[in-house]
């Protein structure tokens, strides 16, 4: 029996060295036990990774890599979770799905925000740390709203409000 043969092994090019977790590590996440190569310019490049910070910021490069019909992904955030997720697609793995909690929680904001706007009068999105209730926040005041954190950790939760809403 002839074992199956090796994946090719892609080449990354990312728009800053933070778009891959523990800054200029060439390791993927230790799990899915793949092989990667960062490259420094986009003519070496299998695929563009950036975070979406990076992609409003770095049209030229984006348009670059349009242009030479190299895949360009997009991550919301620098986590290992958010990698892997990216990973798993880009080489086809099969791997276990596991909820990155960064993601539900953006996902349940976005929920939020919509049930806000479709009029009804507040929503309580369940507790999470710190960091993501910041950006939960910060998703409620681009889309014009007003939100609060209440609670005591680890049971602080972010509810969010209708921007007319009168204290």
């Amino acid at each position: 029996m002839n074992p199956s043969p090796p994946k090719k092994t892609p080449k990354l090019c990312t728009c800053s060295p933070t778009a891959w977790p523990a800054i200029g590590s060439s390791r993927p996440p230790k799990r899915l036990k793949v092989h990667i190569t960062l490259v420094n310019t986009l003519m070496e490049a299998d695929v563009l990774v950036t975070l979406k910070s990076y992609y409003r910021k770095r049209r030229q490069l984006i348009n670059d890599a349009e242009r030479r019909r190299t895949p360009v992904y997009v991550l919301r955030a620098n986590t290992t979770n958010q990698m892997e997720s990216f990973l798993i697609q880009v080489m086809n793995l099969d791997a276990p799905s596991a909820t990155d909690p960064f993601e539900a929680a953006i996902a349940e904001a976005e929920r939020g925000i919509e049930l806000i706007q479709t009029g009804q009068a507040s929503v309580d999105l369940r507790p999470v740390g710190s960091a993501i209730r910041r950006y939960q926040h910060q998703m409620a005041r681009q889309a014009n709203l007003v939100s609060h954190s209440y609670g005591k950790e680890p049971n602080r939760y972010v509810r969010i409000f209708s921007a007319s809403r009168e204290n």
